[in-house]
C-alpha cells in the first residue's frame, strides 16, 4: 500500500508525518499545544499567587488578632487603673464646690498636683522600660512638651485677659483649669505609651 506524506505545521514548523495502512503503527502521544502550555503556566501562577494570598491572609489575621487583643488589654487595664478614679472624683468634687470660685479653684488646684504625680509616676515607668534610644527621644519629647504647653497656655491666658479686661474671676478659674487640663493629658498620654510597653512585653513571653 503507497504510503502518503502529509506536511502539517506544529509551533510555526513545518513537520512531515507518515501515513500509512499498517494498523500496528504506534502513534506517537500529541504534543502540547500553545494554548496548553500557557494554561498550565496560567495554572502554577495561579496555585503560587493562591499560596501568598492565603499566606498574607494569614498573617493579617494574626496581626488583626494582635491589635485587637491589645486593645482589650488596653480598654481592661485602663478601666482597672485607679488613676482613671480621678475624673469620676474630681467631678464630684466641683459638684460639691457649690460653683463657689474659691471651691473650684481650690479642687482643680488639688486634682492637678495629682495628676502631676501621676505623670512623674508613669514618666519613671517609661524610663525604665525603654533601651536608651528610647530614654533619649522621651526626655527630649518630656521637656519640648513642658515648653510648648506653658506658652500655650499662657497664649490662652493673654487673649482671655483682654477679654476680661487684664483679668477678673474668669481669667483665674481659667487658669487653674488650664493647670489641671494640662497635667491630666500629659499623664493619661504616658499611662497610655506605659501600657503598650506592657503589651509588647505579653506577646513577646
Amino acid at each position: 500500500m503507497m504510503k502518503m506524506k502529509k506536511k502539517i505545521c506544529l509551533f510555526g514548523m513545518t513537520v512531515t508525518v507518515l501515513l500509512g495502512g499498517c494498523n500496528n503503527v504506534n502513534v506517537p502521544q500529541a504534543a502540547v499545544t500553545v494554548e496548553e502550555h500557557q494554561q498550565a503556566i496560567f495554572e502554577q501562577e495561579n496555585m503560587e499567587a493562591g499560596v501568598e494570598t492565603i499566606t498574607q491572609t494569614s498573617q493579617e489575621s494574626h496581626l488583626g488578632k494582635m491589635i485587637q487583643t491589645s486593645m482589650e488589654v488596653m480598654t481592661e487595664t485602663n478601666d482597672e487603673n485607679t488613676s482613671y478614679d480621678l475624673d469620676k472624683k474630681f467631678n464630684e468634687d466641683m459638684e460639691n464646690s457649690g460653683g463657689i470660685t474659691s471651691e473650684m479653684i481650690r479642687v482643680m488646684s488639688d486634682y492637678s498636683a495629682l495628676w502631676e504625680n501621676e505623670m512623674n509616676q508613669y514618666y519613671g515607668l517609661l524610663m525604665g522600660k525603654l533601651d536608651q534610644e528610647g530614654k533619649t527621644m522621651l526626655i527630649n519629647e518630656q521637656e519640648a512638651w513642658e515648653m510648648y504647653s506653658n506658652q500655650n497656655n499662657e497664649l490662652i491666658l493673654y487673649c482671655n485677659s483682654l477679654l476680661y479686661d487684664g483679668g477678673g474671676t474668669g481669667i483665674t478659674i481659667l487658669e487653674a483649669e488650664l493647670e489641671y487640663n494640662k497635667y491630666r493629658e500629659r499623664a493619661i498620654e504616658l499611662m497610655d505609651l506605659y501600657e503598650i510597653l506592657d503589651i509588647i512585653n505579653i506577646h513577646q513571653e
